[in-house]
């Protein structure tokens, strides 16, 4: 029987280190920690045999005040200005997207501030015109270093694909990426003066420039998550 590990309050607890002993070997005196010893009398107590559960020796070994539980509220954000530039996109949307054969799509969006406003996190599901689940997640944030937008977008169908991006003028927030043979893609995202938002995907392959999806936003009651 291994006894080097218990599971004490439902934690991996270490009690004897394990020692392999090999013949002829002796074993080395050894002085019980004293959680070990707390252990051996709650179940000579009867505290903790085969039918009483683990013990808990945190409240036998705790003393002075219980510490708090630390809180869970994610604090407010400090906006710098290039995240205020960005921060038309917070919030819950419900989408409805064009495709340029003219079939349309409906999906719910969110974006929101995470890590203390160091990232902005972005959650897509919805229903595809083929009848397949749509979904897409992304991060993005302002990169002091490169004086530029860099946005991270992972699809269940593709590779993760890691744009930049930059704030042209106000109300515009624009993210690109570069393809094969000089070609480029991205999207372009407009506020608009009533309070929603216009997305418009495109591409650049040589001198055309083609939209492949447009999308507008109306703000919603909750997160993607729900119907």
């Amino acid at each position: 029987m291994d006894t080097s590990r218990f599971l004490l309050a439902g934690q991996p607890f270490a009690i004897l280190p394990r020692c392999v002993l090999s013949p002829g070997s002796v074993l080395p005196p050894l002085t019980p920690p004293r959680p070990f010893l707390l252990l051996l009398a709650a179940l000579l107590l009867g505290g903790g045999g085969a039918t009483g559960g683990a013990v808990d020796l945190r409240a036998q070994t705790t003393t002075g005040p219980t510490a708090a539980a630390p809180s869970l509220a994610t604090p407010a954000p400090t906006l710098t200005p290039e995240h205020e530039a960005i921060a038309f996109l917070v919030g819950d949307w419900i989408t409805t997207s064009e495709f340029p054969d003219g079939r349309t799509a409906e999906g719910r969006l969110s974006y929101r501030w995470v890590f203390d406003g160091g990232w902005m996190k972005v959650e897509f599901r919805g229903d595809h015109p083929d009848g397949r689940l749509w979904e897409a997640h992304a991060m993005q944030r302002w990169d002091p270093d490169a004086g530029a937008y860099e946005s991270w977008s992972f699809r269940a169908d593709d590779v993760p694909l890691h744009y930049r991006g930059s704030a042209p003028e106000p109300g515009l927030y624009r993210i690109e990426i570069e393809g094969p043979n000089g070609s480029r893609s991205g999207i372009d995202y407009h506020r608009r003066d009533d309070g929603t938002v216009y997305q418009e995907n495109w591409a650049i392959n040589g001198m055309e420039r083609r939209i492949t999806l447009r999308t507008t936003y109306r703000a919603a009651e909750g997160g993607v998550d729900e119907s």
